[in-house]
């Protein structure tokens, strides 16, 4: 079977189950299902529609998710702020229809993302992919160069990540935000991509958890080329667009601004 057709049964299937059915975006590149459970508007989240859910992507025959809600998941055990600051944003980005690939504008994952890489660069949070390879490697520097390749899942979690920050004599994560308000990060999150970021040249990379330009080493050039394919056959190679550049910290070759037009820019 092929992925449409899995997920298109699901479709069928959810609301006989309590599922609403939010999406269908089947004919994507990766065929995705959006799924909603009916919650209360205190706890949950409020669709376009004006209901209230729980929302779920569901993608069948796909691995690299797996590393990607591990890794948020991580973070989140590591600072403790930042599930409430990552929801507050999407909640903004959706309100405002700036949270869907399917219109042309970056995913709720992404946004999630550039809360991670903010608190990275302005508030102290270490970059997990980082500490695993201090780990590995017995690296000393935060300054050297992270291995390129197609896909990077080797990152420490939570516990790990406090072991090796007490070790290195750092504080943990969590101790710099004791101070800091959700209304402060809010606003220092919009402050620092307004006035902070470069949109033509830094990438968000959480994988490195430090400021680097798009065409460094250590970033991909996949992240900044478009291949055009024919048959299967590449026919052309140009240079994308640059505008808010975000490495996906799993799939390294991916940007994650692949859905932004000159329209929606």
């Amino acid at each position: 079977l092929r992925e449409s057709d899995v997920l298109r049964g699901v479709a069928g299937a959810a609301p006989s189950n309590g599922l609403s059915v939010l999406e269908q975006r089947l004919g994507a590149n990766i065929p995705i299902l959006v799924l909603g459970l009916p919650s209360s508007l205190e706890d949950g989240e409020v669709d376009n529609g004006g209901g209230c859910f729980y929302t779920c992507d569901l993608s069948t025959a796909r691995l690299l998710p797996i590393y990607n809600t591990k890794l948020l998941r991580s973070y989140a055990e590591l600072a403790p702020q930042l599930p409430a600051l990552a929801v507050a944003i999407k909640r903004w980005a959706k309100k405002h229809g700036l949270a869907k690939t399917w219109d042309r504008f970056i995913s709720s994952y992404s946004w999630t993302l550039m809360a991670v890489y903010y608190l990275q660069v302005c508030h102290g949070l270490p970059s997990l992919h980082l500490l695993a390879r201090q780990s590995q490697e017995g690296l000393q520097s935060s300054e050297q160069e992270c291995p390129l390749g197609t896909y990077d899942v080797t990152f420490s979690d939570a516990e790990e990540a406090r072991k090796l920050l007490e070790a290195a004599g750092a504080a943990g994560a969590e101790e710099s935000f004791s101070t800091a308000t959700l209304e402060q990060l809010f606003r220092g999150f919009f402050s620092f991509y307004a006035e902070g970021f470069d949109w033509e040249d830094e990438v968000v990379s959480v994988r490195l958890g430090s400021r680097a330009r798009l065409k460094g080493p250590e970033f991909s050039p996949e992240l900044w080329k478009v291949t055009h394919k024919r048959g299967g056959r590449v026919v052309g190679v140009e240079e994308s667009r640059p505008f808010l550049s975000i490495e996906d910290p799993i799939e390294v070759q991916r940007n994650l601004n692949f859905a932004i037009t000159d329209k929606t820019a």
